[in-house]
């Protein structure tokens, strides 16, 4: 697809509201699209995760374990930033339950963007994964303090 497709799609996806419109640019020409068939794996939990990916359309399902966690559905919704972020193995099996489409932001084409004009670039996305990172400790500290209400103890 072409730049101007990615770039709609960019626009688009709230990972990436606060880009200046000049990064977003070079974030076309960085990414690239890929599918996967329901049924595929897309992460493996404990593989070595390279890229950031942000489900633009299907249906997917996050596993821990080899226990069942939730599904999303396109709209943007970021993947892999925690390894983008520590450079750790995945956290968690990402599954294709449907036909899905992934715009890709490799972790070393990113972490290359060295010049001085890039810092920014840079900056704002790991900003920005630190704010989804941020969003899911909250939602696992609520549910953490639910479950603990319900054991009626304060200590594990």
């Amino acid at each position: 697809m072409n730049k101007q497709v990615k770039l709609d799609l960019i626009e688009k996806i709230p990972f990436f509201t606060s880009t200046h419109p000049q990064d977003r640019e070079q974030l076309a020409d960085k990414a690239y699209f890929k599918t996967y068939k329901s049924g595929d794996l897309i992460i493996e939990q404990g593989s070595l995760n390279m890229a950031l990916i942000f489900l633009i359309n299907g249906k997917v399902s996050i596993h821990i374990d080899n226990e069942f966690v939730i599904n999303f559905r396109g709209g943007g919704q970021p993947f892999g930033e925690m390894s983008f972020v520590n450079n750790d193995l995945a956290s968690a099996t990402l599954k294709a339950e449907s036909d899905v489409t992934f715009l890709v932001l490799d972790v070393d084409t990113i972490n290359s963007l060295n010049d001085p004009i890039h810092f920014r670039l840079r900056m704002n996305i790991y900003r920005a994964c630190a704010e989804v990172l941020a969003k899911k400790l909250k939602a696992t500290n609520e549910i953490a303090k639910s479950y603990m209400e319900k054991l009626g103890s304060s200590e594990l």
